[in-house]
């Protein structure tokens, strides 16, 4: 059986006859030395992309032709959901938007009032629970009748 590294991927042999994948004093390992070789090379290509003005003209033409058809596909979709009666994404962030901004008002009147409701309470008071007493509704007298006629 050929031993294995700490990670279980290469042999401890192709690492150099490191156990444990940990590196001695030794020379680079092969797998070191492919792995910067193709670092190396994947660098020199990169730059070679990036200097190559034909290729950076066609990367800002793919990114601008990509950008103009999601804005055409957002706006078909925008009037395809409208039609339906349906909430767009816009729409539903504003009413969550005012949804949170009601909750924060009634949690701000819900703390008042709990500042308000012990100050209110005399000390003759009935316990809490126990209904007020009503005072009976006034009686005024209206202008006109329901029907119309003065009396």
């Amino acid at each position: 059986m050929t031993p294995i590294d700490a990670r279980g991927i290469f042999p401890a042999t192709a690492m150099g006859g490191v156990q444990g994948g940990t590196m001695g004093t030794r020379s680079k390992t092969l797998v070191q030395r492919v792995v910067e070789a193709g670092e190396a090379q994947v660098d020199k290509v990169v730059n070679q992309l990036v200097t190559n003005e034909r290729f950076v003209s066609a990367v800002q033409g793919a990114v601008s032709k990509s950008l103009a058809a999601k804005g055409s596909l957002d706006k078909a979709l925008r009037s395809a959901l409208s039609s339906m009666s349906l909430p767009s994404t816009q729409d539903v962030d504003e009413l969550r938007k005012r949804l949170d901004r009601l909750d924060r008002t009634l949690t701000e009147l819900d703390a008042k009032l709990s500042r308000l409701e012990p100050a209110r309470k005399a000390p003759g008071e009935k316990a809490e629970g126990a209904p007020a007493k009503k005072a009976a509704p006034r009686k005024t007298k209206s202008k006109t009748s329901p029907k119309g006629t003065h009396g």
